[in-house]
């Protein structure tokens, strides 16, 4: 599996990303013995923060519209805007575009499914689907010795609306009435849902994740 990027540390703390093509590399904190839920989601969605060594982001470009498989693309940053009522828009760079372009282009008809997992302390990964689209614009740019690939894809998608307790602003803002948090990535967070955080409790309107090897936040808002 080719993980396009990791993040060590726990959610809330300061960490280092490590970009590498074929190997995640590892930050290896005190083994805790809890054990393993047979329940995936449960345990990605309520695991104890310290069980947590590292996070993991992959990209994959469907294939099965143009009777090809799926492929998985190492990606240099990403964004993602998820607003109640409009499409989904995702923003993807991929480095190297001699290796990647054509495996791209070769799928235009698919779509791009971003993931964010984790690796826990017992060794155990898994991964959970944060945003999907098709792919709406292509586009290669080269100079020097680099070269990247830009996507840009929309998708409208509906959501029922849960429940669910955040931790660790790292900033809150009012204007007019209407409230903005960033916080560290949660996975399950969607337009629509009622969080909490600290002593306030509110609707969800739009989302924002941006992943970088320099930056990493989600910002919620309401409208």
């Amino acid at each position: 599996m080719t993980r396009l990027f990791s993040r060590g540390g726990v959610d809330g703390v300061l960490g280092v990303t490590q970009f590498v093509p074929d190997l995640t590399i590892i930050i290896t904190l005190p083994v805790i013995d809890f054990p393993v839920s047979d329940n995936a989601l449960y345990l990605i969605n309520e695991v104890d923060q310290s069980r947590i060594l590292t996070h993991l982001y992959k990209c994959v470009i469907t294939g099965a519209p143009d009777s090809l498989s799926d492929v998985e693309i190492p990606v240099e940053s990403f964004t993602t805007r998820k607003r109640s009522g409009s499409p989904t828009y995702l923003s993807i760079v991929v480095k190297d575009a001699g290796t990647y372009a054509d495996l791209i282009s070769n799928r235009s008809n698919g779509e791009i499914v971003m993931s964010r997992g984790y690796i826990l302390t017992d060794g155990s990964t898994f991964f959970n689907e944060i945003v999907r689209t098709s792919i709406d614009d292509i586009k290669t740019f080269e100079g020097g010795d680099n070269s990247s690939v830009g996507l840009v894809g929309y998708k409208t998608v509906s959501s029922n609306g849960k429940s669910r307790t955040l931790y660790n602003p790292k900033y809150r803002a009012v204007s007019n009435g209407k409230r903005r948090f960033r916080l560290p990535v949660d996975n399950f967070i969607e337009p629509g849902d009622e969080v909490t955080i600290g002593a306030e409790t509110f609707v969800i309107d739009f989302v924002t994740i941006t992943e970088s090897e320099n930056d990493s936040s989600m910002e919620l808002s309401e409208l």
